[in-house]
């Protein structure tokens, strides 16, 4: 049983891959975290925003009408050059949820490294397979690695 069963409302805060694609309709993490928890997922997407712009979502006043405010981290890109920046931005993601109440930073990142089957819908966003683990890394996160970072940036090539 997940931590987070029980709470009728959560926020997902993220990247560009919270809202999930039309190739995966209806079916990315947060609608699958939903169905799991049997609660009510918001989701409020800040792609390519800055740190400031992120603390401005979890400052809404839409924020706080929440049980939990769940931050998965950021997944590698195929373009190692970028996973520096997706490192550094995932370390500011778990430090918000160090300072912010009911924030649950979930890292994900180092699950997307060498997976044993393919989660790349394209370079830099999940198919089925990868909304699946990430929903799976946070209906476990309390009781996974919740609020580490990666601790060094990631060049090595990914998949």
């Amino acid at each position: 049983m997940s931590a987070l069963t029980g709470f009728a409302n959560l926020l997902t805060v993220g990247d560009c891959i919270t809202p999930g694609t039309e190739l995966c309709p209806g079916s990315s993490y947060p609608e699958r975290l939903g169905s799991r928890l049997g609660c009510r997922v918001d989701k409020r997407v800040f792609t390519m925003s800055t740190s400031r712009e992120g603390l401005h979502v979890l400052g809404d006043s839409h924020s706080n009408d929440h049980d939990w405010v769940i931050l998965p981290g950021t997944i590698p890109h195929l373009h190692t050059g970028r996973n520096p920046d997706i490192t550094r931005r995932n370390r500011i993601l778990a430090e918000l949820s160090r300072i912010r109440k009911k924030c649950l930073y979930v890292s994900i990142f180092d699950d997307f490294l060498d997976p044993p089957e393919s989660l790349d819908l394209d370079q830099g966003h999940p198919n089925d397979n990868g909304h699946e683990l990430i929903t799976a890394a946070i209906v476990s996160a309390p009781t996974r690695r919740a609020s580490q970072a990666p601790s060094q940036p990631h060049d090595r090539p990914v998949r």
